[in-house]
């Protein structure tokens, strides 16, 4: 079974898109447009139906709400489940809806109680915007430790998730070991003018390695001829 991602001719080209039950990292550098398309796929869910848990640690609740706004993308009233490991940096407690990255433990609470919360709401993706900010906190064994049994626990869910990781912040055996454990690599790639997606490996997918030119339109991440 496939899980669309919201992108047509992607879609089309990964056999109906990602496969279900999955973890994905998004590689690439600030600005390549791995938010844009964890916001795009979030959507595609919950217009769809779908509930969606949104892990940020790069942003506010309110900031992504209004960056999916710019785009079209209204989320206002539908099954959309924030943890939100960024605004206890703007001063703002940790408490019942805001949870410090550094805390591994209270993190896990976090992730326990939004799945209880949303355990009717049909729950099939979530996003993790950006992994790479927890290794700031965290030693990166944990990290990676971490990342695993969260991968484990929401995969046996039913659910996919999409981890962006900001490339060029990580050593070689940490991107080794984030490889290892997940199932797929999406590569955001700019030269020049030119925005590239780049899939090696991805479970259960055929004709890789696959390669399409993208814009980030006012509607979205769009693929170009």
């Amino acid at each position: 079974m496939r899980i669309a991602t919201g992108i047509q001719k992607l879609d089309e080209a990964m056999g109906g898109g990602l496969p279900e039950r999955a973890s994905i990292l998004l590689v690439g550098v600030p600005g390549a447009g791995k938010t844009t398309f964890c916001n795009q796929f979030i959507y595609e869910g919950l217009k769809n139906g779908e509930g969606a848990i949104h892990i940020t640690l790069n942003a506010s609740p309110e900031e992504i709400i209004n960056s999916m706004k710019s785009f079209g993308w209204d989320v206002n009233g539908k099954p959309l489940k924030f943890i939100d490991a960024y605004s206890w940096q703007m001063g703002v407690e940790e408490g019942k809806e805001v949870v410090n990255p550094a805390n591994l433990t209270n993190f896990t609470i976090a992730v326990t109680k939004a799945l209880t919360e949303m355990r009717n709401q049909n729950v099939k993706r979530v996003v993790m915007d950006s992994l790479s900010t927890m290794f700031l906190f965290v030693p990166k064994d944990l990290c990676l430790r971490f990342i695993s049994m969260l991968s484990a626990r929401l995969k046996g869910a039913g659910m996919t998730i999409l981890i962006a990781v900001e490339e060029g912040m990580h050593t070689p055996d940490v991107v080794t070991a984030l490889n290892s454990l997940t199932d797929g690599t999406i590569n955001f790639i700019m030269e020049n003018d030119i925005r590239l997606l780049k899939i090696n490996r991805m479970r259960e997918t055929r004709n890789l390695p696959i390669t399409l030119k993208f814009k980030i339109s006012e509607s979205g991440i769009e693929v170009m001829p």
